[in-house]
């Protein structure tokens, strides 16, 4: 699983890096999904990966931080880039 989880983390890392300033606001909502993603992840794998024992899940207000977290990213990024 830690093969997995490590292939998964640089998967992440390489689509945020990846991705052009120009196209972020219309991936918006992959961005949302990208970082709830990212923290169950991190979650089973502190955990030591014990998907068959118990289920992982993001709270509706942790939710909600990272969709205002992820807004603000863009909406900041896209106007920081068209103000230079």
């Amino acid at each position: 699983m830690n093969f997995e989880a490590a292939r998964s983390e640089k998967f992440f890392e390489d689509a945020s890096r990846l991705l052009p300033p120009e196209d972020r606001r219309s991936m918006l909502p992959a961005e949302i999904m990208r970082s709830i993603y990212q923290a169950l992840l991190r979650r089973m794998k502190l955990d030591n990966f014990r998907v068959f024992e118990k289920r992982y899940r993001v709270s509706k207000l942790e939710k909600s931080g990272r969709v205002t977290a992820q807004f603000l990213t863009c909406f900041l990024n896209l106007r920081r880039q068209t103000s230079v």
